[in-house]
């Protein structure tokens, strides 16, 4: 007697079943996927900004705070102030649209006007203690 073979299978058609694709799809369906695929790629138009808004809060300050401490104003001081106060800061990374970048600053600068202020105090007397620059 001989054995029963195993029934072959259709694999396409076994998938076809588990996954149905956009092709089983009935008309209404398929036309609502094609409406959110456009969506999907105007989305994906849209421009955005990565950056770390921590510089921005630095930047806005440095000047005054330099001034009002008497330090150097040349390139380099600035340069090395604002590295010495942002690596006393934690980094705001953020993800915003062009037209919210003013309101993201502005909140940012709430939250962490008084770190910024006293780590750029401290980079100043840093450099003003040790400067880099040429006379």
């Amino acid at each position: 007697m001989a054995k029963k073979a195993k029934k072959d299978f259709d694999k396409d058609q076994m998938y076809s079943k588990i996954m149905p694709s956009i092709l089983t799809m009935p008309p209404q369906a398929r036309v609502e996927q094609e409406s959110l695929d456009d969506e999907a790629e105007d989305h994906d138009d849209q421009q955005y900004i990565l950056r770390n808004f921590m510089e921005d809060i630095v930047i806005d300050k440095l000047e005054r705070t330099m001034t009002t401490l008497r330090c150097c104003e040349c390139e380099r001081c600035k340069k090395d102030v604002m590295a010495y106060a942002l690596n006393e800061l934690p980094p705001a990374y953020m993800v915003t649209e062009p037209e919210d970048l003013e309101a993201t600053i502005k909140q940012l600068r709430k939250t962490y006007e008084v770190k910024v202020t006293s780590a750029l105090i401290k980079a100043v007397q840093k450099v003003k203690a040790q400067s880099h620059h040429r006379q």
